[in-house]
């Protein structure tokens, strides 16, 4: 796992390990950009929640926001699915 002072440049793997931090079992709000994860993760990074729409790697915060809205909505079963799309990235590798 990543100390937080290492959480600088946003990327599923810093969000990865940002989820390893929160409680598996704490279900969340998809609905409320600033309380939603992908709001949670940018706060954790210094960033205001609407920053994250205008320019700052719209794709990687796209694929995040899709993983957070599908349910269940907890922690644990959002890291299970980001996890899921990194090994599925390093085998198309």
């Amino acid at each position: 796992m990543l100390a937080r002072e290492q959480w600088t440049k946003p990327s599923l793997e810093d969000f990865i390990a940002w989820l390893e931090t929160k409680p598996h079992d704490e279900e969340y709000v998809w609905v409320v950009p600033s309380v939603c994860p992908c709001g949670q993760y940018a706060k954790s990074l210094n960033l205001d929640w609407w920053e994250i729409w205008i320019g700052r790697n719209i794709s990687l915060w796209d694929e995040l926001n899709t993983l957070a809205s599908h349910k269940p909505r907890t922690f644990g079963a959002l890291l299970t699915r980001a996890l899921a799309v990194k090994a599925k990235a390093r085998a198309s590798r």
